[in-house]
């Protein structure tokens, strides 16, 4: 497998500590991020192969978080 990275954006933090430990044991790097805003920190600042996105977040959810490059 290939070198990944991806960004794991939730506000559940159980969720992402589950998530992040399956990829990791699968040799793939991952950073997480809590909401919208900081996984749009996250993108302008980083290259990510994949953003893992929760639909349902407070503050700003998925649906509302606008990815552009």
């Amino acid at each position: 497998m290939g070198h990944y990275r991806i960004l794991i954006v939730d506000d559940e933090a159980n969720f992402r500590a589950i998530t992040v430990k399956q990829l990791t044991m699968r040799g793939i790097e991952c950073e997480e991020a809590a909401n919208g805003f900081t996984a749009l920190d996250k993108v302008k600042n980083s290259d990510f192969d994949v953003v893992l996105l929760d639909v349902r977040m407070p503050k700003m959810n998925g649906i509302a978080t606008p990815f552009r490059k």
